[in-house]
């Protein structure tokens, strides 16, 4: 029950901190964390990014043609620099790169191997 709302939550802020979820949901970080990892065997980083990453595909795919600014705005980034390197960070490919891949159906495995080496 706690993992479906802080999933819910997550989809609807990617960037959101743990400490802010912690409190809107009325429990502990360590809940959070604790049922983060019951439930996928991961962190609370890795779940955000998996997220994030899917909200980014989403837009793509919704419409190709969008900057790699107003995606990044859009996913609650202030700066595209950030976004990048955030992108980069859980793909291990850049924003463009991003694009390219979920246009061709490539990112999964990328992806699964980014956060395998993790």
């Amino acid at each position: 029950m706690v993992f479906r709302e802080i999933l819910l939550r997550l989809q609807q802020n990617p960037l959101a901190p743990l400490s802010e979820l912690a409190q809107k949901l009325s429990v502990g970080s360590r809940t959070i964390q604790q049922a983060i990892k019951t439930e996928t065997g991961q962190n609370f980083r890795i779940l955000r990014e998996k997220v994030m990453i899917e909200k980014v595909k989403t837009l793509l795919l919704a419409e190709p043609t969008l900057s790699v600014k107003a995606i990044s705005f859009n996913v609650g980034y202030r700066s595209p620099r950030s976004f990048a390197r955030a992108i980069r960070r859980a793909t291990g490919i850049s924003p463009e790169e991003l694009r390219s891949a979920t246009a061709e159906g490539l990112l999964a495995p990328r992806v699964m191997a980014a956060n395998a080496e993790k």
